[in-house]
């Protein structure tokens, strides 16, 4: 991947916390001399004066530490060393709350999840075998049977939420304060669950991890299917309560899992902890069993977006606007 440089940078933001610590590290370690950074190649003639209709563009690789891949992952594992991000203190009793994650499938929804399932507070569905943990294939087994499993994106299925809990509590640690469930299927169900479960005095959060079009996460998703994901994650926003969810980026995970974990824990204190360098999930397959931490490590470095500069498809501009991605070749490093 080429590094250009960007058409627009948006203004530094300060930063505070793990991020602040982590960036404080890599700049250490770019004075002592450790790594190398190469220079940046102009933009091309063509992209700097398309035309009006083509002034839209994917941004470049997103820098939030360093251009160079071995530097940004020297930084990581000095703060590996440092252990998990903790939640900040909270005296105030919480209650129960049942935990869904909304990340549409190959897009980094097992990252999440394990990274969440990290938490020593959280019941996972993984007793129950189903396929990294998820709870969909439960709601369809023959213990259960609330729907076919050839209907699970059916956004009416199961027709009660509460009775889907009580096929998961089969499995969850009920003495855990955080419940879990990551099922890609409730994309467009989001709403149903909230308000299902609050007829009942249920707490329901939902934290949410959007992709950008730009980055081609998996060859699964792309396509119709793309298209279908980004109107249920939008949809999902916007007919869930602010308080009930948090927005995250799955690009931020990668470029600063610590970062990422301050947001989750301030977001669900109930959560106590959350360590990017362990997967809470257990073994579910050779890299995705990897923690978040560990498979930045071992495989990706910073996110490099393989569409860069590249024109934007004009039916993606409301996702990546809602969802905070920038459409003018800069990173916009913070999401809404």
């Amino acid at each position: 991947m080429k590094n250009g440089e960007a058409v627009q940078r948006q203004p530094e933001e300060k930063m505070t916390g793990p991020s602040q610590s982590f960036a404080l590290t890599l700049a250490a370690l770019l004075l002592s001399g450790s790594g190398n950074t190469f220079p940046d190649e102009a933009v091309s003639l063509m992209q700097r004066h398309a035309p009006l209709q083509q002034r839209f563009f994917c941004p470049e690789s997103e820098p939030s530490f360093a251009q160079h891949n071995l530097t940004h992952k020297q930084a990581l594992q000095l703060r590996m060393e440092q252990g998990p991000v903790k939640a900040p203190a909270r005296h105030a009793v919480q209650k129960q709350v049942y935990l869904f994650v909304l990340v549409a499938p190959h897009a980094g929804s097992t990252a999440v999840s394990g990274l969440l399932a990290s938490s020593p507070k959280v019941a996972t569905l993984c007793s129950a075998r189903t396929w990294a943990c998820e709870g969909q294939w439960i709601l369809s087994n023959n213990d259960c049977h609330l729907m076919n499993a050839s209907k699970r994106w059916d956004e009416t299925k199961p027709a009660d939420w509460n009775a889907a809990l009580k096929c998961y509590s089969k499995y969850w640690n009920l003495s855990q304060p955080v419940l879990m469930d990551k099922s890609p299927s409730n994309l467009g169900k989001a709403a149903k669950i909230y308000w299902d479960l609050k007829k009942e005095g249920k707490d329901a959060k939902f934290i949410m991890a959007t992709s950008s079009p730009c980055l081609k996460v998996s060859p699964e998703f792309s396509g119709q299917a793309k298209a279908r994901y980004f109107q249920m994650l939008l949809e999902a926003k916007s007919k869930l309560p602010s308080q009930a969810l948090l927005h995250l980026r799955y690009e931020d995970l990668l470029q600063d899992p610590y970062a990422f974990a301050a947001k989750v824990v301030d977001f669900l204190p109930q959560l106590e902890s959350v360590d990017p360098s362990k997967n809470g999930l257990g073994n579910v397959g050779e890299d995705r069993g990897l923690s978040v931490a560990h498979y930045i490590v071992e495989h990706e470095g910073p996110v490099r977006n393989e569409l860069a500069l590249q024109a934007v498809q004009e039916d993606w501009l409301p996702y990546m606007r809602e969802f905070g991605y920038s459409v003018d070749g800069s990173f916009s490093s913070e999401s809404p």
